[in-house]
């Protein structure tokens, strides 16, 4: 019996339902079910209550539950000493706009806190990325969240990490101040609409402005934000790293509350999400997240 399956059992018993235990592990009602059933063949008996309109968890579940949590919690325990020491090689996938701003500050992180994990960085655009994860090219892939893309996809695991807001820029020596003034004046510089940031914005200007048409596209941002600032026109994007905005004669342009965001999320594959070597990434990545806000 695997352990997730007793992990699952607790997550049903606390949260009272096997929809929402599913919604909190990013796991489908059916997988949760199939989980609980597994675990009921392996005991022999029922370990849930179905009379009514809701199941509840009986004596015994309880009280498995109780006892693989103190377990699990001691193992965990021990893989957190000081002298379990976290090392081989993690492969990581990352989208080429969080690079700079990301990865040296990771990398300097795990060098302290993990001297013997060595990661491997594999750039790439967020949907190549999400393809490399399914095909174990990479163990963890930081990418852009798309908008479709189901987070309880079979065998796959999100974990949200940054957020950024789109930005309207414009030349800071622009006259015009609102986006409509801005979109009618001056040239719609675009980023790759093949990529996930380049079809929000593309989605947002059609349905909020009438935009349809880009004058250029390209995919590099910090390109665009060096047109922009040269004069060439105006363009709508994300900034994951503000510090592009410091060399270049660009203003941003307050955009409505509607305007769209970007999602940045950690992606893995679900039987690789305990891997302590998996974990100690994540860990980091997620507190250098958190530092840079």
């Amino acid at each position: 019996m695997k352990i997730a399956a007793f992990h699952t059992l607790h997550t049903v018993i606390v949260t009272g339902s096997l929809a929402k235990a599913a919604q909190a592990l990013n796991l489908t009602p059916s997988a949760v079910s199939m989980q609980m059933k597994q675990l009921e063949d392996y005991m022999g008996t029922a370990l849930f209550d179905r009379s009514g309109q809701t199941i509840r968890a009986v004596p015994l579940a309880h009280e498995i539950a109780g006892i693989m949590e103190e377990a699990l919690a001691r193992v965990e325990a021990l893989r957190e000493r000081p002298d379990t020491r976290v090392q081989g090689t993690v492969r990581l996938g990352i989208v080429d706009t969080l690079l700079p701003l990301l990865l040296p500050r990771t990398l300097s992180a795990l060098q302290q806190r993990h001297p013997l994990l060595r990661v491997g960085v594999d750039r790439g655009k967020s949907r190549a990325l999400m393809q490399r994860i399914r095909s174990a090219e990479v163990d963890l892939a930081l990418l852009a969240l798309p908008p479709q893309e189901p987070q309880t996809a079979r065998g796959l695991v999100w974990q949200p990490l940054l957020q950024r807001d789109f930005v309207l820029l414009a030349p800071r020596a622009s006259t015009q101040q609102t986006p409509e003034a801005l979109l009618a004046a001056q040239r719609l510089i675009g980023y790759d609409r093949s990529t996930v940031t380049g079809q929000l914005a593309s989605r947002y200007l059609a349905e909020k402005y009438g935009v349809r048409t880009l004058d250029m596209e390209f995919d590099s941002i910090p390109a665009i934000v060096s047109m922009v600032g040269l004069g060439m026109g105006v363009a709508l994007l994300q900034i994951a790293d503000p510090r592009l905005l410091q060399a270049d004669e660009v203003q941003v342009v307050a955009l409505p509350a509607d305007a769209p965001r970007m999602q940045y999320a950690l992606l893995m594959r679900q039987a690789d999400q305990d891997k302590r070597n998996v974990q100690a990434l994540v860990q980091v990545l997620g507190d250098v997240a958190r530092e840079i806000g």
